[in-house]
């Protein structure tokens, strides 16, 4: 049978290796998103991810080498963090160099431990009235046009380069970009 499939949703980079891709590239996988959330090694620690930041490394290159795109997803603004560990995170983002990178403001949703962690602390939640109205909290170390500023800044450079652009062009159907644009203009990410 011949079937095209995408891991969108991510892969653990600490379960995956080169015989498991190859298998999986066999199998039609053709997409596949790892999601270091950070690129600091702290901040992977205090969210117990589970694996490396080399981990997630190897994984992006040995896709590059078989020929699996791949995606991957940062958070920015974990409690702890400072404006230093946002950038530390852009640049791996750089290093990493996955087809597409995407970044988000760190939500903390109910019932989770971050959620108990900025209820119980001295951060204050508020809705901002992105990502569906989804609350956000205010930053003890990160204002909001600082917020505002590293999220275009990431964009810019990890996705604004026109072999990227080029890729994407080569991977999305021309709905994908109308979409795609429109999300990145109403949200005044780029």
């Amino acid at each position: 049978m011949k079937i095209v499939f995408s891991l969108a949703n991510g892969v653990r980079a600490d379960k995956l290796d080169e015989k498991l891709l190859k298998k999986l590239k066999v199998a039609g996988c053709w997409f596949l998103t790892i999601a270091p959330e950070s690129g600091s090694t702290t901040s992977l620690e205090k969210i117990h991810k589970g694996f490396t930041l080399e981990q997630a490394l190897l994984i992006s290159k040995i896709c590059k080498k078989i020929g699996i795109k791949t995606m991957s997803n940062f958070i920015i603004g974990f409690p702890w963090e400072e404006k230093k560990d946002v950038i530390k995170t852009i640049e791996f983002a750089k290093k990493l160099n996955t087809d597409v990178t995407h970044f988000s403001r760190l939500i903390p949703y109910p019932g989770t431990p971050l959620w108990n962690l900025v209820n119980r602390s001295k951060y204050k939640l508020k809705d901002e009235a992105h990502n569906e109205g989804t609350p956000k909290y205010k930053h003890p170390n990160i204002s909001d046009d600082e917020f505002k500023y590293l999220i275009k800044k990431a964009y810019r450079e990890t996705m604004l380069k026109p072999r990227k652009i080029w890729n994407l062009f080569r991977m999305l159907k021309i709905r994908d970009f109308i979409s795609l644009g429109k999300y990145s203009l109403s949200t005044k990410s780029i």
